[in-house]
């Protein structure tokens, strides 16, 4: 991973084969960044989406190992019992097209992903909600 900060923004791009959550993290730890927003797109091998069912407080997760693009990747980083804690979302088609979309617990750069970070003043917390079964923020 390299990255420049601009401002209040990271511009990062990931090298292959960098897992894109874990390297979030690790530039959050490195930089002690407790509040921000994430957008990218690039192209990833290997990506895990799942939709979560709120009636059962699960989430159903498929694995897609093959080349896709990823036209849209948008979340947020808080901080979880003092960590970076990365909610993301999104959306990826392989060469037939097909689009793809979700929460993704995991997506493996393969070419070239290009993310900004944007940093928010302040610090945001997480809460699991017992009713939902879910981390929230928490204020």
């Amino acid at each position: 991973m390299e990255y420049r900060k601009h401002g209040d923004t990271y511009v990062v791009r990931l090298s292959r084969g960098e897992e894109v959550v874990a390297s979030i993290v690790k530039l959050c730890e490195a930089e002690q960044v407790s509040l921000a927003e994430v957008s990218a797109i690039g192209a990833v091998d290997h990506v895990e989406l799942c939709v979560y069912d709120v009636d059962a407080k699960k989430f159903h997760t498929k694995a897609f190992a093959e080349p896709m693009e990823v036209s849209s990747f948008a979340g947020t980083v808080t901080e979880k019992a003092g960590k970076p804690y990365v909610h993301a979302h999104g959306a990826a088609c392989n060469p037939e097209l097909p689009a793809r979309a979700g929460p993704g617990p995991a997506v493996r750069r393969s070419a070239p992903f290009e993310m900004l970070i944007r940093t928010l003043p302040g610090s945001v917390g997480r809460r699991f909600d017992p009713d939902i079964g879910l981390n929230l923020f928490a204020f």
